[in-house]
């Protein structure tokens, strides 16, 4: 799974875990311990999330590891086979495994799929399409990480703009603070990107909650923002493939201050589209107006 998700989605799942655990396996367990995902043998595993769910009856207890999927990937029978037979052996533990997929099912449908390895032996795990989940169950949870994941849900006959209003207004009521409904709505614009909405939709998202000016202006206030981290980690991996392309140290090292220029230009011209000025934009960033003003030109042309 791409790591471009996988921070929201490992939120939302935790936060989802009740439902999920109730909806496929008809238990919900008192607590439960995460465990890192890396999974030390020489094949190089690493699931996406491993949880150790406890219970009154010692019997019961077992284990849960989730992956999640955009698409039908190939070779995805095996590969969970695969991991099981691992995590069986590590934790020695009966070891329950979901696979959560994000976007379009393609006919598929949620239940346990089975996997035939060979003439004696069946495998089975379970798949969970998120659109097979009405969103009003996921808006009802009371953690907004899980909130967010309605985006990828059901809408049965209601209109996207219709359940984005939805969506919004549950965040707002359960938002602390509003840098944390901040990262909630840039999380939503993130996981909407997996969903075939129209321009309009997509606009809607950010007129609803003025998204840009409130992100820009946290994360020019907050540089450990999580907005702010993006840009930058965008910037530096694109140095990086830039460098790796010129295959040599000076070629790194210039594709890294590329990437970081690049990441710059991006803010300086979102900055831009909010409607801050060259000048206030220049005092903020603490950059050269000069600079502002190519970045500006450019944009325009």
């Amino acid at each position: 799974m791409s790591n471009h998700y996988d921070r929201i989605l490992r939120d939302g799942v935790k936060a989802l875990l009740p439902l999920l655990l109730a909806k496929l396996y008809q238990v919900v367990p008192q607590q439960y311990v995460q465990e890192p995902g890396k999974v030390h043998t020489t094949l190089d595993l690493e699931a996406d999330l491993i949880l150790l769910l406890d219970s009154d009856d010692p019997s019961k207890a077992k284990g849960l590891h989730v992956e999640f999927q955009v698409g039908n990937e190939k070779g995805m029978d095996k590969r969970m086979h695969l991991y099981y037979t691992v995590l069986q052996k590590k934790y020695d533990l009966d070891i329950d495994q979901l696979v959560i997929y994000l976007n379009s099912k393609n006919g598929e449908t949620s239940g346990r799929r089975k996997y035939e390895v060979d003439d004696k032996l069946v495998f089975q795990y379970h798949v969970l399409y998120l659109q097979d989940v009405p969103h009003e169950e996921l808006l009802r949870l009371n953690m907004p990480e899980a909130v967010v994941l309605a985006i990828l849900g059901d809408f049965g006959t209601k209109d996207p703009e219709a359940v984005l209003a939805e969506i919004f207004s549950r965040l707002h009521a359960l938002s602390a603070n509003n840098d944390r409904m901040n990262e909630y709505v840039l999380h939503l614009k993130t996981l909407s990107n997996l969903r075939e909405f129209s321009s309009e939709v997509y606009q809607k998202i950010d007129s609803m909650t003025g998204i840009v000016q409130k992100i820009l202006d946290y994360a020019l206030q907050n540089p450990e923002s999580p907005f702010y981290k993006e840009v930058l980690a965008e910037g530096k991996a694109e140095g990086k493939a830039e460098g790796k392309a010129e295959g040599k140290a000076e070629g790194m090292a210039e594709g890294m201050a590329e990437g970081m220029a690049k990441a710059e230009r991006r803010i300086v011209a979102q900055l831009l589209l909010s409607g801050m000025s060259a000048e206030a934009i220049a005092e903020k960033l603490e950059m050269p107006l000069e600079k502002i003003w190519s970045v500006k030109s450019g944009y325009q042309a």
